[in-house]
Formats: C-alpha cells, structure tokens, sequence
C-alpha cells in the first residue's frame, strides 16, 4: 500500500534483518512491527537509536501489542509513533505524512 502511494518500500523478514537493513542505508520513516523473530521491534529500535549517527529516521512501531505498557515500552525503546493493529490505509498514510520533513538528530 505505501509503495502504491508512491514511496520507496524496502521489507526485512525478521528483526535482525531489519536492524541489518536500517543501519545500511540512510531512511526518512521506519515502520516495524514489534512481534518479531530474532530480534523484536523494541530490541530493534533500541539498537538502532544506540548505534546512529546523524540523521534519524521517524520510527513508526505498528503492531497487535496495544496495551497501555506496551505503548510507553515503544516510546522508551525510540519510536516516534505507535499505532495498534488493525491500522486503516488512510490512518499510516497520515502517520507516514507526519514524518519531519528534516530527520536529522
């Protein structure tokens, strides 16, 4: 859907993967869901956030895990966002839109 939207759309299949995939290359917005294998979104991001430099990338965790503990554990970890399952089209495209237009740190 974000690719239909016009934006480029890279996939991992697991958290380490997506760790590899978001410290290789700069990135304007990062969607991760938290329920991952291998390594989970939170460890994911906290890595990541640990091991940038420069520009930031907006976080945007998407996920099943709603609780209100589960939000402020995504907050801690580094995302900017955290939306709950299930997410309309219309909804991420405005959290996407949302992004700064300048990520730096």
């Amino acid at each position: 859907m974000l690719a239909a939207e016009g934006h480029d759309v890279v996939c991992a299949g697991d958290g380490r993967a997506g760790l590899a995939r978001a410290l290789a290359e700069r990135w304007d917005v990062i969607v991760c869901d938290i329920g991952l294998p291998e390594l989970d979104g939170l460890e994911l991001m906290q890595a990541l956030r640990a091991q940038q430099e420069g520009a930031r990338p907006y976080a945007i965790a998407l996920t099943g895990y709603g609780q209100p503990d589960d939000e402020a554990r995504g907050f801690e970890a580094g995302f900017d966002r955290y939306l709950v399952k299930p997410v309309g089209a219309a909804a991420l495209l405005a959290v996407v839109a949302d992004a700064p237009a300048d990520v730096s740190a």
